[in-house]
């Protein structure tokens, strides 16, 4: 994909086919900032056990002085939960951890403004 500008810094967005998989390499005045090596991704875990999982670009929408990447976020049950108080922790969850379906879908815009 063609790398994304704003403001002198360059970003170029990681996909393949329609998975966003992060952002890598970015550059400021021509200056590598980051080698891009390691894609670069939000990631966050529920206290009920669920993650972060799969990324999928809806959209981009650039103007002069914004780029909004448009994501869809799919959930997953963690591969091994946080310690929480025993009280907010599920006691009774009996589900198959190991099932790799997704369990929610949310919707996510990720701005970068000047």
């Amino acid at each position: 994909m063609t790398p994304l500008t704003l403001s002198g810094c360059t970003f170029q967005p990681l996909i393949s086919a329609d998975a966003f998989l992060g952002i890598g390499r970015i550059t400021i005045d021509g200056v590598t900032v980051r080698s891009g090596r390691l894609p670069l991704i939000a990631y966050s875990q529920s206290l009920n056990g669920m993650e972060t999982s799969d990324f999928t670009l809806r959209s981009i929408d650039q103007t002069s002085d914004r780029v909004s990447l448009r994501l869809a976020v799919g959930f997953r049950p963690v591969a091994q939960r946080q310690a929480v108080d025993w009280n907010l922790d599920h006691v009774l969850d009996t589900s198959d951890w190991d099932a790799k379906a997704c369990a929610a879908m949310q919707r996510s815009e990720k701005s970068l403004n000047q």
